[in-house]
C-alpha cells in the first residue's frame, strides 16, 4: 500500500473565494513565467491515486494555500490555513505538524521578510519551497527556515510559453 495523503478541505474563504477577489490575480505573473506551483501542487493531490479522504489512512496531510501574490506578500494565507487545520482537526497536534506538507512559493518561502516569517509555526512540517535558503532575504542567519531533512526544493516558476 503505497502512503496516503489527506488534502485539507479549508474554507471557501481562505482560497476560492480570494479568487473572486481577485479574478485578475489566479496566480502571481510576470512574463512568461508564473509562480504557480502550490496550484500545481494541490490540483495533482487532487487528483492522485494516492490521495484518501479518510485522515486516518493517510501518512501526510496537505493543507493547500493559494498565495496570489507568489513572490512577495503578506504570509498571512499561511498562518491562517495553519491556524484553521490546528484548531478543527486533531490531525495536527497527534504529531506537532511533522506529517503535514505546505507549498510555500514565496521568494524568500518561510524565511523572515518585511511581513513576517513562517519559520515558528511550520518549522516541524514538510515545507516545499522555491527557495532553499536558510538566512531569509536580508542574508543574515537570524532563523534556520530551511531544513533539507525534512523539506524540499520545488520549481515555483514555470515556464508557459513552451508547448
Amino acid at each position: 500500500q503505497p502512503p496516503c495523503v489527506f488534502v485539507y478541505e479549508l474554507p471557501a474563504r481562505m482560497n476560492v473565494l480570494a479568487l473572486k477577489a481577485e479574478p485578475g490575480w489566479p496566480y502571481y505573473s510576470h512574463g512568461p513565467a508564473d509562480y504557480r506551483a502550490f496550484k500545481a501542487m494541490h490540483i495533482s493531490l487532487l487528483r492522485s491515486r494516492h490521495r484518501t479522504a479518510d485522515p486516518r489512512r493517510a501518512a501526510y496531510f496537505y493543507v493547500p494555500t493559494w498565495d496570489l501574490h507568489g513572490s512577495w506578500g503578506n504570509p498571512e494565507v499561511y498562518l491562517r490555513a495553519h491556524r484553521y487545520v490546528v484548531t478543527h482537526f486533531p490531525y495536527w497536534n497527534a504529531s506537532r505538524g511533522a506529517d503535514h506538507i505546505f507549498t510555500v512559493t514565496r521568494d524568500a518561502a518561510g524565511c523572515s521578510t518585511p511581513w513576517g516569517s513562517l519559520w515558528e509555526p511550520l518549522r516541524s512540517s514538510i515545507v516545499l519551497s522555491n527557495w532553499g535558503g536558510v538566512t531569509g532575504l536580508a542574508g543574515v542567519p537570524t532563523e534556520r527556515c530551511f531544513d533539507a531533512r525534512q523539506s524540499r526544493r520545488v520549481p515555483s516558476v514555470l515556464n508557459t510559453s513552451r508547448p
